[in-house]
Parts: structure tokens; C-alpha cells; sequence
């Protein structure tokens, strides 16, 4: 008996679906040490609906970190525990911090926990 067309379209639709949602929840390398991001890191961020902006990401051995975008500056930290890198800005802003290696080079992602914006960044040279 022939599968009906319609049952092998939902199942490559489910397969698709599977794949995708599997790759979105990458979370990058384990950071066990403040020295695997430390230092000058420049990329893009992306506020709510806006256009892209240049951002710049600092990244001290205590921990401490100082974002800016536009004409915006933001100090706060990152905490690590379990090799995941939380952050904090200004108090008001807190979220996850993806650290990966790739062919490219290096990449801290964050990602706040209530949305509005994300920014990707890479060393700065």
C-alpha cells in the first residue's frame, strides 16, 4: 500500500521543523574562564525593528564589562557558572552570553532575557 502524499508532506514538514528548532538551541562553547573572553570586541547590534548599529563589547579580567552603541554606553558584569556566562548592564538589563569558535574566528553572542535587542561580536584587531 502506497503512503498518501499528503502523510509524507507532514512528515518532511515535522523532519524540517525538528532540525531547525534543534540547530536554534546551539548554545556555544562551555566558558570556564573569564580569560576565554577577555578583551575588545566590536560587531552589530540590532534593536527592536531598528537598523543594525556598530557596538563595541569590553570584556575585563574581573569581570566587569562596558557596552556601547550609538551614542549609548552601558557598564555592568558577567558571571560565570556551570560554563555558562551570564551578563548583567546598568542593572536593568541582564541575559545569556554565547561564546563559540569558528573557522572565522571567535563570537560572543547576547542574547537579554526580555528581548528588545541581541548583538553579535568578534575580536577587535
Amino acid at each position: 500500500m502506497a503512503t498518501p502524499p499528503l502523510l509524507k508532506r507532514t512528515a518532511a514538514l515535522l523532519l524540517a521543523a525538528g532540525l531547525l528548532l534543534g540547530a536554534s538551541n546551539v548554545t556555544g562553547k562551555a566558558i570556564t574562564d573569564i580569560h576565554m573572553i577577555e578583551g575588545k570586541w566590536r560587531g552589530q547590534i540590532k534593536l527592536a525593528g531598528g537598523p543594525y548599529e556598530i557596538f563595541y563589547l569590553t570584556v575585563n579580567r574581573d569581570g566587569t564589562i562596558v557596552a556601547s552603541w550609538g551614542a549609548t554606553t552601558e557598564w555592568g558584569t558577567v558571571t560565570l557558572a556551570g560554563g555558562r556566562a551570564r551578563f548583567t548592564l546598568s542593572h536593568r538589563t541582564s541575559g545569556d552570553l554565547y561564546y563559540y569558535e569558528e573557522k572565522q574566528g571567535r563570537v560572543i553572542t547576547m542574547k537579554p532575557h526580555f528581548g528588545g535587542w541581541d548583538a553579535q561580536v568578534r575580536p577587535l584587531k
